[in-house]
């Protein structure tokens, strides 16, 4: 695959790869730039459903425009070759740097919010990871985190996204309703038990809302802003709870304040009355 050129792409070096493809450093030639290309095995390119998956986690990842997702440029065909163009990430995963130790409070905010936010932003368009796990969040040496690989993305219905013949897929990769889907280790009990899976159940929330619980005490004595944890609720879906942080935040008068107004990631919550109550204490225009 080495010096092959798939369309205007051409492949540089192998940097990683999965179940679901090999990954690779190539230049684009047209706008002279690098960029990572997974491209799926040509033993698949018949298998209907790994190519469906394949095209499942462009779909998804492209429907979202966050600075903490991974940004799809296209997908496309090379003869037999289906291939995933998308931006080339360089750092490290956050299996990789948790072999270095635990994080500091304060990294673990910083991220925790980065990643909570971005989730937000998806599950408010009806998109569910299903397979968020520390190899699939990568560190960027700037610190900002991206979440990586929605091959197991599950379009949820109800929404105007939501495709109407989405499937479940089993670890090897076959494809029917009401198997299991994703880690074992990071699945919630839904999922485990193949039943039907929304933001609440996605992911390890269970130990999301631990960690919540621990900032929460923190916050008590006043060693974590008030702020943070009002991400951290608003990115697990608790409004209520977001909003009696928020409440708290607003109180503080802290430096974080002034960010209410316009942090994106507070958007799944701009719809609700108290937010625009809030705003106008705070003399903010309306967006």
């Amino acid at each position: 695959m080495i010096d092959r050129t798939l369309s205007h792409y051409r492949i540089v070096e192998n940097i990683g790869g999965g179940g679901m493809g090999e990954v690779y450093r190539a230049r684009d030639e047209r706008l002279e730039r690098d960029v990572a290309v997974k491209v799926l095995p040509e033993a698949f390119a018949n298998d209907r459903d790994r190519l469906a998956r394949f095209e499942r986690e462009a779909r998804s990842a492209s429907a979202l425009n966050h600075p903490n997702i991974v940004t799809i440029y296209e997908i496309g065909q090379d003869n037999s070759t289906t291939y995933i163009a998308m931006e080339l990430l360089r750092g490290k995963t956050l299996r990789e740097t948790l072999h270095d130790g635990p994080l500091p409070l304060a990294e673990l905010l910083r991220l925790a919010t980065q990643v909570s936010g971005a989730l937000a932003k998806a599950h408010a368009i009806g998109i569910v990871h299903r397979d968020l796990k520390p190899e699939n969040l990568i560190i960027l040496s700037t610190g900002l985190v991206k979440i990586l690989d929605f091959g197991l993305a599950k379009l949820l219905e109800g929404h105007s996204s939501a495709s109407q013949n989405d499937t479940q897929t089993t670890a090897p990769g076959r494809t029917r309703t009401g198997t299991f889907v994703g880690s074992p280790s990071y699945a919630s009990p839904e999922q485990a038990r193949a039943l039907p899976v929304d933001f609440h159940a996605a992911g390890k929330r269970n130990e999301a809302q631990k960690i919540t619980d621990e900032l929460k005490e923190q916050a008590n004595q006043d060693y974590v802003p008030a702020y943070h944890l009002a991400l951290s609720y608003a990115g697990l879906g608790e409004t209520d709870q977001a909003f009696k942080w928020l409440e708290k935040a607003y109180q503080e008068r802290s430096r974080w304040t002034d960010y209410i107004a316009v942090d994106p990631r507070f958007d799944p919550l701009r719809s609700d009355l108290r937010f625009h109550s809030l705003l106008h204490r705070m003399n903010f225009p309306e967006k």
